[in-house]
């Protein structure tokens, strides 16, 4: 009996430890979804294109690598916007994932990625994987909401358009328009 209670005891913390790693809440029953899962293709690459809106996007947050269908390694912060571009750079020069037309996504870009219906993160995992709960650069440049940044960010916890102050870990999602072919 004592192993039996040790072994569901050793369960339970074990899902414990995974639902706080993934944590995601979704409560679709009761806010509408705002992204369709329809709209977005995941391709084999470690890039989604979403036909709603004509772009294509990394899979997985700058720093991380897309290998066997999920996002692995180190992410990586940017601290201030001139660093985020000058990434943007580095992504191009080096052709990440076979292209070098890479951008900073704007906010109403970012904000169409957003689901409402979920948080923590405010993203469906199911296409863009392993999205932590942090805050994401746009290429939209602010100098009155969040002066000390000089751009507008999405806090991908609960979706929203803010940014501490005292925040200085940042990250990328890089964007690219389907239209243009270029390599």
């Amino acid at each position: 009996m004592k192993s039996k209670l040790t072994v569901a005891a050793s369960i339970l913390c074990l899902v414990g430890i995974s639902t706080q790693t993934y944590a995601q809440t979704c409560k679709s029953d009761i806010i509408a979804p705002t992204t369709n899962i329809e709209q977005f293709t995941v391709h084999k690459d470690g890039t989604v294109t979403d036909a709603a809106t004509g772009l294509m996007w990394t899979t997985c947050t700058m720093g991380q690598r897309y290998s066997a269908d999920n996002c692995i390694g180190t992410l990586k912060s940017f601290p201030t916007w001139s660093d985020a571009l000058l990434a943007v750079d580095d992504a191009n020069s080096s052709n990440l994932l076979g292209y070098s037309d890479w951008r900073l996504p704007n906010i109403k870009e970012l904000g169409s990625i957003v689901e409402r219906s979920c948080s923590a993160p405010a993203i469906r995992l199911e296409v863009f994987k392993s999205t932590p709960k942090v805050l994401y650069w746009s290429n939209t440049p602010d100098s009155k909401v969040n002066p000390q940044l000089k751009a507008r960010v999405i806090d991908f916890n609960e979706g929203t358009e803010f940014a501490s102050l005292a925040q200085s870990n940042i990250y990328l999602r890089l964007v690219r328009d389907l239209k243009e072919t270029s390599n």
